[in-house]
């Protein structure tokens, strides 16, 4: 019992980094991205995160991943969709939008009821097709469970960003493994950029500052190169198909409010890659 109690702390201190994340955004166009971290900073702003002077570099990324999901979750057309460790992310509640969508978030308890406050502030309800579920990724039942908003007949996607350099290569074997169980019951695709390879990690300097919020060496849960990457899913069963952020071209904004140069937005964007998994 000691040691679980101790693993959900451990979980608990990653949720802290989605405060980050959320300020990257608002460098963004991402839709309500401002909104959200205005309302964010009403609720419980962690000061501390918020002062650390992070690379510009690193919000140019944050949006490339966004919008890279973004793209292949659309070219996808499918309407179900669920959102792994989803922390403060504003797509579900853009998605939601569309009544035809059904958007599931699953993240640990304290980050999905700070969301619903935060959407309180934006809203004046919940969107009826955007569902907020309590849950651990590592757990089955737990997205069993968030998957009963669900048709069993039509397809879903699976999409998460910032997740899995935060665990262990056995803890992403057993998400990997929880998302097969899904696949072979709606069908459907697994979409990601939590390709954290060990030269972005060095190069941008985050080891440290992610290890002082959140207690994890991320350096030992990275991925060497792209092919090991896609070699360790392809374990799980899953066909990969894998495509660099630099296919987004010229669609990120963040550059140009950042006054990055273009040679600080390839070496960023040619180390982040986009996986589209489906059971083989």
């Amino acid at each position: 019992m000691k040691g679980a109690k101790k693993a959900v702390k451990r979980y608990e201190k990653i949720s802290t980094t989605a405060w980050f994340t959320a300020e990257g955004r608002t460098f963004s166009d991402i839709p309500y991205s401002k909104e959200f971290f205005e309302a964010m900073k009403r609720v419980d702003a962690p000061s501390r995160l918020l002062s650390i002077n992070h690379s510009s570099v690193s919000f140019c990324y944050i949006e490339a991943r966004y919008k890279m999901i973004n793209t292949f979750l659309l070219e996808s057309r499918i309407k179900q969709i669920l959102e792994l460790a989803s922390g403060f992310s504003p797509r579900g509640f853009s998605m939601a939008a569309d009544e035809t969508a059904d958007y599931v978030e699953i993240d640990l308890p304290q980050v999905i009821e700070k969301k619903r406050v935060v959407l309180s502030f934006m809203s004046q309800r919940l969107p009826k097709n955007l569902h907020l579920e309590h849950g651990n990724v590592l757990k089955l039942a737990d997205l069993k469970a968030a998957c009963r908003h669900f048709d069993a007949n039509r397809q879903i996607a699976v999409i998460h960003e910032g997740l899995l350099r935060y665990l262990t290569f056995d803890e992403k074997g057993i998400v990997a493994k929880n998302i097969a169980g899904l696949l072979r019951k709606f069908g459907g695709v697994w979409i990601t950029t939590d390709v954290t390879l060990s030269n972005f990690i060095n190069k941008e300097n985050i080891s440290g500052e992610t290890r002082a919020i959140t207690g994890i060496d991320i350096t030992s849960n990275a991925f060497r190169d792209v092919d090991e990457s896609k070699r360790f899913f392809e374990s799980f069963g899953f066909s990969v198909d894998v495509h660099s952020l630099k296919e987004l071209g010229d669609a990120l904004v963040s550059p140009s409010k950042l006054k990055l140069s273009r040679k600080e937005v390839k070496d960023t964007l040619e180390k982040g890659y986009l996986l589209v998994m489906r059971l083989a």
